[in-house]
């Protein structure tokens, strides 16, 4: 049955669905602003700040399960409304902490109050707005919610020189208070709800362990979405492990250039995945669920992050850099729009946000794998010169096994017929 034009209200409960998935993206992020200097204030070592930091990253993918199952029982009003009131407590505790522990207990709170907004803005796309639709509001979210990094670094340090710590936590605790308490007011009206996609029945801890059981088995039994499942994980915790964490240092240690220079150029990256998701948008919506769309998208991520290595590899300019890395971003992005409408398709009614839920969860853990991975391989090559900094055959080595990864997993793609 064809469904009824967008309305008003669908577009504002969307919108403020989206706020939440660019809050999320704004609080990963934020540590690298505001930890050091609170960190400074308390006397803590910067040992100690790497694993305050790490509580948000692991409670925020440890999660994802647990809320993606729950919004399918529940609905992403009433399961992003909860968890972004737990994300405002984080943010208020943070505002008046005074402790290493209360720190920790901030960030940790703040990672599991925000890893719904992700499997929420797709659930509920997937209810309120027309299927041949469904790519376009996907990308659309992206696009919007990866400018939550962007806001995350320079906007984020002048309201911390403005306004200082407190003032800022007050405010990253009002604003998903704002966000939170209309999706509870209106959870009744929650069109997820509504359509009868939800998984009906109560809500128990033996509910919970069997939808747990239920996705991993769903997942492993489907070999379309075992290979989104990969794929998916295995390309985001590359471009995380690379934006996250190495991208300055690695330019660095490419070009000679100053600190300032190098984020500049491994933002880049990040305005690729800003830009990416409009034209995944586009190409998922006219050939959604098509292998040729994913092996030539796969190929084209390969492709960039062979492209990036090898400039890295003889030394390029500043600005071919750059390029190479708003291509990363920007085809990486492509991908997931298509990967998170693949889901969609191959999901079964009333389990998305579990199937979302465990792909996530499982995304995060391999971030962390590659993370680790690779800071165990740069270790072997410290630069000679400069305290702290990697040389070259680190980079390439720990990122080589990573390519050779993507350029394996081709083959997983050309043996599935279709993702639908």
């Amino acid at each position: 049955m064809t469904q009824p034009r967008t309305n008003p209200e669908k577009w504002i409960f969307f919108a403020l669905l989206v706020l939440a998935f660019l809050y999320s993206n704004l609080m990963r992020i934020a540590g690298v602003v505001v930890l050091p200097p609170l960190a400074e204030s308390l006397g803590i070592g910067a040992g100690a700040v790497g694993f305050i930091s790490s509580l948000f990253f692991y409670t925020y993918g440890g999660s994802f399960g647990a809320w993606g199952i729950l919004a399918d029982r529940k609905g992403p009003y009433m399961t992003v409304g909860v968890s972004l009131m737990i994300a405002a407590g984080g943010s208020f505790i943070l505002m008046f902490a005074g402790s290493v522990f209360a720190v920790g207990l901030g960030r940790a709170l703040s990672g599991f109050g925000l890893s719904s907004a992700f499997t929420g803005v797709l659930l509920y796309s997937a209810a309120a707005f027309r299927v041949e639709r469904y790519a376009f509001f996907v990308g659309l979210s992206m696009v919007i919610g990866h400018m939550g990094t962007v806001v995350a670094v320079a906007p984020l340090g002048a309201a911390l020189d403005a306004v200082g710590f407190r003032g800022v936590y007050f405010a990253l605790g009002v604003f998903p208070l704002a966000i939170g308490l209309p999706l509870l007011a209106f959870r009744a009206r929650d069109p997820y709800v509504a359509s009868g996609k939800r998984t009906p029945g109560g809500f128990s801890f033996m509910d919970f362990m069997r939808d747990l059981r239920d996705g991993g088995v769903m997942i492993w039994q489907s070999f379309p979405l075992r290979v989104i499942a990969l794929t998916w994980g295995v390309s985001a915790a590359a471009i995380s492990t690379l934006q996250g964490l190495w991208a300055v240092t690695w330019v660095q240690a490419t070009t000679g250039a100053d600190a300032s220079a190098a984020r500049m150029c491994a933002t880049w990256i990040s305005f690729g995945m800003v830009a990416g998701p409009v034209a995944g948008g586009v190409l998922t919506r006219r050939f959604a669920g098509r292998r040729r769309l994913f092996v030539v998208m796969w190929t084209l991520i390969v492709a960039s992050w062979a492209l990036w290595m090898g400039l890295a590899l003889v030394g390029a300019p500043l600005r071919m850099l750059s390029a190479a890395g708003f291509a990363l971003g920007f085809f990486s992005a492509v991908g997931f729009v298509f990967m998170g409408n693949a889901t969609r398709e191959l999901a079964p009614p009333g389990k998305n946000g579990s199937a979302i839920g465990m792909i996530n969860m499982g995304l995060y853990m391999m971030v962390i794998i590659f993370q680790w991975g690779t800071g165990i391989i740069l270790d072997l090559f410290p630069s000679p010169d400069i305290p702290g900094a990697y040389t070259q055959t680190g980079y390439q080595i720990g990122f080589g096994a990573i390519l050779l990864f993507q350029a394996w997993l081709l083959r997983m793609i050309l043996k599935v017929e279709s993702f639908r």
